[in-house]
């Protein structure tokens, strides 16, 4: 998922599930480009719901990619 949000091009958020576990690997997908697996996505008007399924053998685990400082509310819930 790739997102821009009002009329600030940096204020971008993306969110993706790594195709290897080495940052600076060759893979592709690769840690930071691409997605290992593509998410379920659904979206309801400003909800967005993506539900990955990784393989045997892939990484369990998302990332994104939340620059917090270009935003003047930042809210997160682990």
């Amino acid at each position: 998922m790739h997102l821009r949000i009002g009329d600030i091009p940096e204020a971008q958020v993306w969110i993706n599930h790594p195709g290897e576990t080495i940052h600076g690997g060759f893979g592709r997908p690769s840690y930071w480009g691409g997605c290992g697996t593509l998410p379920r996505v659904q979206q309801y008007r400003g909800l967005v719901v993506l539900t990955f399924t990784p393989h045997e053998g892939q990484p369990t685990f998302t990332h994104a990619w939340l620059p917090q400082h270009i935003f003047s509310d930042v809210r997160i819930n682990p």
